[in-house]
């Protein structure tokens, strides 16, 4: 199957293949550097406000958002987690519950962060790691967050990117046409998703365009961080 983001159905079916064996890979492909950077961003996250309800884009396996409302666990009332791959979002509710989160506290939507099921100005905080470089239009989630922010509510975005420096824009980008897609087929049974992975960080979005975009949506910058001379960044905004 040819994978392309411009094709939403391919991504899913990606995703859905790989989901079971998702946390490893990453765990191997990135030499555990991944968890430092989902704990920057959830610490960065808290920081700025401790939230009620939080909506957890693109969950994956649910890292990212159980880990946050874990950690404010008896005030967090609401995790949205919201995926379109249904195994994504069976291994982030399961991961909830065993983190000891309350059925309660977790609801999970068979989505597109595109379109987000939730009322207008409902949620506190906000975070979509690793994806949205894997929807249609980023635009379309951008508004979308804006929408559902309350005032004051921080969104946060955490992705791989290419390094500003060409030295090392050349050595990475080495990296993961030759070094990345091999580890993956070592403990995956699809290969090519992480030859699409590989290419889908390559051709995306420059960090400053995607700061345009939510600032043109009147949404304000209050942290940009690159982590690892610039293999993987943070934008955190504040809805005004």
């Amino acid at each position: 199957m040819l994978y392309d983001k411009k094709s939403p159905a391919t991504i899913e079916a990606m995703f859905s293949s790989i989901a079971n064996d998702y946390d490893r890979v990453n765990t191997i492909t990135s030499f555990g550097f991944h968890k430092i950077w989902n704990r920057r961003l959830i610490k960065a996250v808290l920081k700025r406000v401790t939230p009620e309800v939080h909506l957890d884009l693109c969950c994956g396996t649910g890292s990212i958002g159980v880990a946050l409302a874990y950690k404010i666990r008896k005030k967090i009332t609401k995790l949205h987690l919201l995926d379109f791959s249904k195994p994504m979002l069976e291994h982030a509710l399961h991961r909830g519950l065993e983190y000891g989160l309350k059925p309660s506290q977790l609801e999970i939507h068979f989505e597109d962060a595109q379109s987000i099921p939730l009322s207008s100005n409902s949620v506190d905080s906000a975070t979509i790691a690793y994806g949205i470089r894997n929807v249609k239009n980023p635009l379309l989630v951008i508004q979308e967050v804006n929408r559902v922010l309350k005032k004051g509510g921080i969104f946060a975005i955490l992705e791989l990117t290419m390094p500003t420096n060409r030295v090392v824009a050349y050595m990475y980008k080495k990296f993961l046409i030759k070094v990345l897609p091999a580890l993956a087929s070592l403990v995956t049974r699809n290969p090519l998703a992480y030859h699409y992975l590989s290419r889908s960080i390559q051709e995306f979005i420059p960090l400053s365009h995607l700061q345009l975009l939510a600032e043109s949506e009147g949404l304000k910058i209050v942290k940009k961080k690159c982590f690892f001379t610039g293999v993987c960044s943070l934008l955190m905004f504040e809805k005004l």
